[in-house]
């Protein structure tokens, strides 16, 4: 188990310095706390609150690797990419990574060089054990956590397996454990914590999804999507998301967009790894 270590370090200013943010925030520092104290952590934060931070920060102020465990093959590459541009040594272990891609992190793995490796559960639930026994292990952090519960319409049976062999490798090799979500219901967050066996005394830090500059709303289809959109452009004069329910919605609504000159793209898993990549680039890039 990594050493405590003072929220008021200077490691911990000099990390926040390194990743770009001028200081931690409230929520933030609510979880690291107890994380660099030492202990496994459930966090429940609402969405944009910063969680990478909560295990960016480890990586860079404690020694040994930061395994991040994400269904989320776009966000895995934007955070990888991003921490690449500010010289943190990070990969990503995924579908869509190439033989040669897989083979360098590997390597990299084995030289100590990583300092946070991001994967699949399905990539990670195929990894030869021989591979983590090799490499000094600090935490392990489960991004989106709902995907555990066998209730969630996000469940990933590969999460439910990992929950038991992540937690063998986390008493043996006495490994910290940060579970992550933006949504679980309570019965959510006790199934999670069940599947994880979170050592005691562990931390669960709960929250509430409500921020003040979103507004939640319900609406049907026959809304007239382009005012909406419209007014939000108006408003703010910022790329949008537009969410549907099926793939087929989202590619209908990127259509309609676009027939009324707004710059619309869909993304969906239907799409070509190349074409989702490119998708990605732009909105990120205010294309």
């Amino acid at each position: 188990m990594p050493a405590s270590l003072s929220m008021d370090s200077p490691e911990v200013s000099a990390s926040c310095q390194a990743l770009g943010w001028p200081s931690l925030r409230p929520l933030q520092r609510r979880v690291l706390e107890p994380l660099l104290e030492g202990h496994d952590v459930l966090a429940v934060l609402p969405t944009s609150a910063g969680k990478s931070a909560l295990y960016q920060i480890p990586a860079l102020v404690r020694p040994g690797l930061v395994l991040v465990v994400s269904p989320l093959i776009a966000l895995m590459t934007d955070q990888v990419q991003r921490l690449r541009s500010l010289g943190v040594a990070a990969a990503a272990l995924h579908s869509h990574a190439s033989v040669s891609e897989k083979r360098s992190i590997f390597e990299s793995m084995a030289a100590g060089s990583l300092k946070l490796l991001y994967c699949s559960p399905e990539r990670l639930a195929g990894m030869d054990p021989s591979v983590l026994a090799k490499v000094p292990l600090q935490l392990f952090a489960i991004d989106e956590a709902h995907c555990i519960s066998e209730w969630g319409h996000d469940f990933r049976p590969a999460y439910l397996k990992l929950g038991h062999s992540l937690r063998r490798v986390a008493d043996q090799r006495k490994v910290q454990v940060l579970a992550l979500t933006a949504t679980a219901a309570s019965d959510v967050v006790e199934e999670i914590a069940s599947v994880l066996r979170l050592s005691e005394p562990a931390a669960r830090i709960v929250t509430s999804p409500d921020r003040d500059n979103l507004f939640y709303g319900v609406v049907g289809r026959d809304v007239d999507l382009l005012r909406m959109v419209g007014k939000a452009d108006q408003m703010v004069g910022l790329p949008c998301l537009v969410y549907g329910s099926t793939r087929r919605s989202v590619e209908i609504a990127a259509e309609e967009l676009r027939r009324s000159n707004f710059r619309a793209a869909h993304y969906h898993a239907d799409m070509p790894p190349s074409e989702r990549s490119e998708t990605q680039a732009r909105f990120i890039g205010g294309d």
